[in-house]
């Protein structure tokens, strides 16, 4: 949701909006965040997508981040496998749906756990 709302909504755009949505069928959790911001450029989701799906480390390299995406998605698929983790799409000028996907019948390690304040 922070992504959302700095790069997404932060970036002067009135009537922003995120939406987040969670569901569980057929036992897959999905969380969705969806906003309506100024999108993703293809060229910089497809450099983000690509990001997410090698295997190494990706260390913040100049600024360009997703360096707690990466995190988030190497830990699901190190958990629970590599049907799940993080998807991302983008459409410019319209916005961006970030999908996260886990089996909802297993109870992840506590280390996976983190909570944050609101």
């Amino acid at each position: 949701m922070e992504n959302s709302i700095s790069h997404g909504l932060g970036r002067g755009r009135a009537g922003g909006r995120i939406a987040v949505t969670v569901k569980k069928e057929e036992g897959i959790m999905t969380v969705t965040v969806e906003d309506n911001g100024g999108g993703i450029q293809p060229e910089r989701l497809a450099e983000i997508r690509g990001r997410l799906e090698r295997r190494e480390r990706v260390e913040e390299e100049s600024g360009r981040g997703n360096v707690g995406l990466k995190n988030i998605h190497d830990r699901i698929r190190l958990y629970y496998g590599d049907a799940y983790g993080i998807v991302i799409d983008s459409f410019p000028g319209k916005g961006t749906v970030v999908t996260l996907s886990y089996p909802s019948d297993e109870i992840p390690a506590p280390e996976m756990i983190k909570e944050e304040p609101i």
